[in-house]
């Protein structure tokens, strides 16, 4: 947690966002207070430590907190930081006009690289070598320096390869410059910030190089083309600007925001609480609203029922009392034929006008009873 919690802290202030980066860091000290906190942990609270402090352009702290950085990084035996923390320390003496020292720090970055066979930090630390030895004016030794990380390149590869390839050119056309060889330092120069496009490459450092590249290609006869970089440069700076300008705005936006935020909260739990009285009557009244109206709608379907109760009667006793009428009929006309058969009167023209009767006086009975059966079946 804490080395992912540095490297945060790190990218915000390479980025320039010193109030995270601020934030980050009080938790590192928060997680540092612990005495049993690992020795490597330590080392990247110093290092994160040391970014902030580069913020504020607090130079000498930082390069002793990047110096304890490295001595806890090379005993808790973290290779990478303490070569890396070696050469940030050599950018920040020559950076105070300590040269030798920064030379120094960048060929113990060197030695270190080379034993942990890290080819891409050997091409790094030397060019700081070359550029440290080009300051003293040393250029037979920038030339060597310039020719040993040339060396080392093959043995890197893709954009890392890219990335440190132009480093190496922009060290050769320094050396060249100093030879008062300006058409060749201006070729190397442009060459270097035309590999640098290939790979991310920060707009501060592509600005740098356009502007070491404009006054070799004014005493290359070259004006017009010095003119432009000079253009390009300026347009990268504004861009930094810009940039930085619109992150400015943008976190006093959102601080604005939030305390906007915070004041509408309190605002509305204070409405919340004033309303709170009222929500709990109206919830009252509410409970009493609807148990009248469970009670209407109860009402309101008994009568309902009712109604159609005395309509089902109404249209069932059509059918039923011509059924039961018609079945009375037959009952009556059955007895009596049933009388004149047990006397012997009965002719054969009373006989069929009974039987008619009673086949007549059945059909009808069975068909209002089937209507009634209809009707129930309607009603379901």
């Amino acid at each position: 947690r804490i080395y992912l919690l540095m490297r945060s802290c790190r990218r915000h202030a390479h980025y320039g966002d010193g109030e995270q980066a601020g934030v980050l860091l009080a938790k590192l000290i928060e997680l540092n207070a612990d005495t049993a906190v690992a020795m490597e942990d330590r080392a990247h609270y110093l290092w994160a430590r040391a970014a902030c402090l580069n913020l504020k352009q607090d130079v000498q702290r930082e390069i002793e907190c990047l110096q304890d950085a490295a001595k806890l990084y090379q005993e808790a035996g973290w290779k990478g930081p303490w070569v890396i923390a070696y050469t940030s320390i050599a950018i920040l003496y020559r950076r105070l006009g300590e040269t030798e020292k920064g030379l120094a720090s960048s060929q113990t970055a060197v030695d270190l690289s080379l034993q942990q066979r890290r080819w891409d930090q050997v091409c790094n630390a030397l060019t700081g070598v070359a550029e440290a030895c080009l300051e003293l004016g040393d250029i037979a030794r920038t030339n060597q320096v310039v020719s040993d990380a040339s060396a080392y390149l093959p043995r890197l590869s893709g954009a890392t390869r890219q990335r440190y390839e132009s480093e190496v050119l922009a060290a050769q056309a320094k050396c060249f410059a100093a030879q008062q060889d300006f058409a060749g330092a201006a070729a190397l120069m442009q060459r270097s910030i035309a590999t640098a496009s290939k790979v991310t490459v920060i707009n501060a450092q592509r600005a740098r190089r356009l502007r070491d590249l404009a006054p070799w290609l004014v005493h290359a006869g070259e004006g017009a083309q010095a003119l432009l970089a000079l253009e390009q440069a300026h347009a990268l700076e504004l861009e930094d600007f810009r940039k930085s300008s619109q992150k400015s705005l943008t976190h006093a936006l959102e601080k604005a925001e939030l305390q906007h935020a915070l004041v509408e909260r309190e605002r509305a739990q204070a409405h919340a609480q004033a309303l709170g009285l009222q929500n709990k009557a109206l919830t009252e009244l509410l409970h009493v609203q609807r148990e009248l109206q469970d009670e209407l709608i109860a009402s309101s379907r008994l009568a309902s029922l009712g109604n159609l109760l005395a309509g089902m009667s109404h249209e069932l006793n059509t059918p039923l009392g011509v059924a039961l009428t018609a079945l009375s009929t037959l009952v009556e006309r059955a007895q009596g034929l049933n009388e004149r058969v047990q006397a012997a009167a009965v002719s054969r023209t009373g006989l069929l006008a009974d039987v008619v009767a009673l086949v007549d006086g059945g059909a009808l009975s069975l068909s209002n009873v089937e209507r009634a059966i209809g009707l129930i079946a309607s009603y379901k």
